[in-house]
């Protein structure tokens, strides 16, 4: 008899993969988000498929998105350093790494793959193999010490801000503590930059549910429903007071949504592979104030760019763009006056990548990376891992979050 409960699917899903049957398993996992379009671990298999036939972009793009919503799930990470690798990041490749093995110590593959890379380093960019403090607060957070996990959580994440899966463990052992506050505080920071993320949503949930903000409440727990549908996770973090109950999610029966051609992996057209996205990508993005800009200055000519000319004719969104053009030549101008001023170069930076001019935005960001202060670098790598998010596989970008990365685990801590 077949198991058409939505584990059992996603089961058989990664069983085709598995096998090597990437057009069956895709088409399987198309069925499966036809009913439950938002469901991470559909989203997870499928990456995996993308993976296997070689669409490394694509695939790279729904490892991160399902670590927006579930930021502690290893195998994403694993399989975005073997992307990296392949395209020659060894760094990238390593801290991804890293993180899987801290979030499953006991993988042997996934610490081979590890130790592989570092043999290809040199000395000194060899990590300690031992214990570390991530994983130690894990250690303490799954033993129930979450007074001891608490206190090594909160140095980690002082220090490293961008680490979403420490700042979610955080959340889970203040929540599991009784400190609701402090847990409640936790997760409204996470839901601003990662506003799809499944435990903030259900911690927070749970804490405004049948409250003054009991609206806002059940949308956050709809929300976390939609990620898992069978609800386990609610189960698992919230106990028997968890509004969401376990449930057996099932798949109507019948073979109408599986036939699929061509397969999807093999879709050119970004009209086409549009439904392979999350509605509602759990990835915040940076503020674009001009939202298409090669389609706005289209026809805009090299006179009006630099201000000698007017438009033939009146176009509000083409206005907005020429503002931005001029905010950016202005700040250029000031920078040329003012080489040390890191909080102009930093706003710069920002505003030449809310217009996709990447490049630009990377040298501005590079001559910030230079400067030996830990405030800065840290604003440098949240806004690197935003624009990551949003152009996926930019390799010089990913470069440079490495570097800056890397700068900061090594800048000597201040007194």
């Amino acid at each position: 008899m077949v198991d058409l409960t939505l584990s059992g699917q996603q089961r058989k899903a990664e069983e085709l993969v598995r096998a090597g049957e990437l057009e069956a398993a895709g088409r399987l996992c198309q069925r499966i988000l036809a009913c439950y379009p938002k469901y991470i671990g559909a989203y997870s298999v499928l990456a995996q498929v993308c993976l296997q036939a070689g669409e490394h972009d694509m695939a790279e793009n729904l490892f991160l998105r399902v670590l927006g919503a579930d930021p502690e799930r290893a195998s994403p990470y694993a399989s975005l350093g073997a992307i990296y690798e392949e395209r020659g990041l060894r760094d990238e490749a390593i801290w991804q790494l890293e993180r899987a093995t801290e979030l499953s110590p006991t993988n042997e593959a996934m610490r081979a793959a590890l130790y592989d890379l570092y043999d290809q380093c040199d000395a000194a960019y060899r990590a300690d193999m031992g214990m570390t403090r991530a994983t130690l607060a894990r250690t303490y957070l799954h033993g129930g010490l979450y007074a001891k996990a608490i206190g090594e959580l909160r140095e980690i994440v002082a220090d490293k801000p961008y680490r979403f899966d420490l700042r979610v463990a955080l959340a889970e052992a203040l929540w599991l503590d009784r400190r609701r506050e402090e847990a409640e505080t936790i997760c409204e920071g996470l839901l601003k930059e990662l506003p799809y993320c499944l435990k903030p949503n259900l911690i927070l949930g749970q804490i405004r549910f049948n409250t003054e903000a009991d609206d806002e409440a059940r949308a956050m727990l709809q929300k976390a429903q939609a990620l898992d549908p069978e609800n386990r996770v609610a189960q698992a973090l919230l106990g028997p007071d968890s509004p969401l109950p376990l449930r057996k999610a099932r798949l109507p029966f019948g073979e109408e949504n599986a036939s699929w051609d061509p397969p999807f992996y093999l879709l050119e057209s970004e009209e086409e592979a549009e439904p392979l996205t999350i509605e509602g990508s759990a990835w915040q993005l940076p503020t674009r104030e001009e939202a298409d800009i090669l389609r706005l200055l289209e026809g805009v000519s090299v006179r009006e760019l630099d201000g000698e000319g007017e438009p033939e004719e009146e176009v509000p969104e083409k206005e907005a763009v020429l503002v931005g053009l001029s905010w950016v030549s202005e700040g250029r101008k000031y920078l040329a006056k003012h080489p040390g001023d890191d909080a102009a170069r930093l706003d710069l930076a920002r505003k030449l990548g809310s217009m996709d001019r990447i490049d630009e935005a990377l040298d501005q960001y590079g001559q910030l990376l230079q400067q030996d202060d830990e405030a800065l670098l840290l604003h440098v790598i949240e806004d690197l891992t935003l624009l990551n998010s949003w152009h996926s596989g930019h390799q010089a970008l990913m470069t440079m979050l490495s570097e800056a990365r890397r700068r900061l685990e090594n800048l000597e801590p201040s007194e």
